[in-house]
């Protein structure tokens, strides 16, 4: 099985900045993607790939919704990722 340092995805489209800079082309963006959606996109590369690094990206992937079953879906799949990564911006917090 090949092996690849890292293999992302996307799982919110949306963020809270607007960045015109973005390396993720999330300003603006509005979108969020399908738990089902991403659950065939692992399944298609399970057994052909070893990534070495696995990234749950956005956005900001806190604004989704289902993040806690997306990080459920990347446990249950990646037998083979040896880590796993989430990529956030560190802005999130709860008001007081």
């Amino acid at each position: 099985m090949p092996s690849i340092p890292f293999l992302d995805i996307h799982v919110s489209h949306t963020c809270n900045f607007q960045c015109q800079s973005c390396a993720h082309f999330s300003g603006g963006s509005r979108g969020l993607v399908d738990l089902n959606d991403a659950e065939a996109w692992m399944n298609a590369w399970r057994n052909r790939l070893q990534p070495g690094v696995f990234g749950l990206l956005g956005g900001e992937p806190t604004l989704h919704p289902q993040l806690i079953d997306f990080i459920l879906l990347v446990i249950g799949v990646g037998a083979s990722v040896v880590s796993k990564m989430i990529l956030l911006q560190g802005t999130q917090r709860t008001q007081r």
